[in-house]
């Protein structure tokens, strides 16, 4: 088998133990993800990795080091933590993605320093009265997301990338005040706007490089814009660089 089968294999074992429904969607979104982002040679850190589709992809392109960590806390999926370990083993990826069962505040400088790292929606686990609470201003909530994300940047190189997902609050169906058909079950209260998620990132020692509106499946790079998101899921990507 060469060594491009053996690429496409890998992806559909990936694919296949993260849930994605195809190995196309989990390209797809992991491109987008890591769009403009070299990752050959780099240290990757997956903060609430889950089953690790993205601590995964990292390993199969080129990534130096790749730690996963999953506290398995509220609002996880139980055994996921398991699953990531499983994967590591069956794609025979242990010499370069690790993972633990551990929270972000749980990792010190000397586990980094990280020069990509993931934060794909789970920020308002880190704290979710102070997440709720953010858009009101520079407040004590404000100050403790600020410490949070302080500690992370004692974690990161110098022109590191964060790489930033969650949903904004803002929503069509939210603002009405319906349950939105897509995403049922979203706790809008919980999450923010991208331009508050910035100013936090800039209070912690991070600089603001670009926000895109996430990649929806099949259609691609035409749906990256607000209009639509508006409408349906308000899905947005962040990048900072620390300084």
């Amino acid at each position: 088998m060469n060594a491009t089968n053996i690429q496409r294999e890998a992806l559909n074992t990936a694919a296949s133990r993260a849930g994605f429904k195809t190995t196309d969607r989990y390209k797809k979104r992991c491109e987008f993800l890591f769009r403009g982002i070299p990752l050959n040679g780099k240290n990757v850190l997956d903060v609430g990795c889950g089953t690790g589709a993205f601590a995964i992809w990292a390993g199969l392109h080129g990534a130096n080091r790749v730690l996963g960590i999953e506290p398995e806390s509220d609002g996880s999926t139980s055994g996921t933590y398991a699953e990531f370990r499983r994967s590591i083993d069956i794609l025979g990826l242990n010499s370069i993605v690790s993972g633990e069962k551990k929270y972000l505040s749980d990792l010190t400088p000397s586990d980094g320093p990280f020069d990509v790292v993931v934060m794909y929606q789970m920020i308002n686990h880190l704290d979710e009265e102070a997440t709720a609470n953010l858009h009101l201003g520079k407040n004590e909530y404000f100050d403790r997301f600020v410490a949070h994300i302080s500690h992370l940047r004692t974690l990161v190189s110098a022109g590191g990338v964060v790489i930033f997902v969650d949903c904004d609050r803002r929503n069509f169906w939210n603002d009405i005040g319906r349950r939105n058909p897509l995403m049922p079950t979203i706790e809008w209260e919980k999450h923010q706007p991208s331009g508050i998620w910035s100013n936090v990132f800039e209070h912690a020692g991070f600089q603001h490089d670009k926000t895109t509106w996430s990649s929806m499946y099949p259609l691609g790079k035409m749906t990256e814009n607000w209009p639509l998101h508006y409408f349906t899921i308000s899905h947005f990507c962040l990048r900072v660089r620390a300084i």
